[in-house]
């Protein structure tokens, strides 16, 4: 039974982001507040779902996140010389 549930999150990700990649990132990262305030991530990584966590959906969000910081750094930096 465990197996089944695994493997419909896995594959409602998959339709996820073959859908609408921004939006299939979004929703891994909404908090729930039934679980928690947990998000669907972390729910992944909490139950140690291997093959959700390493689909290409997850593994691309935080690379997403670190370069989304870097771009807004490096605005910043360039605007203190706007004088």
């Amino acid at each position: 039974m465990i197996s089944e549930f695994l493997s419909i999150a896995l594959g409602l990700l998959d339709e996820c982001y073959q859908t609408n990649e921004d939006l299939a990132q979004q929703l891994l990262t909404y908090n729930l507040e039934n679980w928690g305030d947990q998000c669907g991530l972390s729910l992944a990584v909490a139950t140690r779902h291997e093959e959700f966590v390493a689909h290409t959906c997850c593994q691309t969000l935080p690379t997403e996140i670190w370069m989304g910081a870097m771009k807004l750094d490096e605005w910043a930096t360039l605007k203190e010389f706007d004088l």
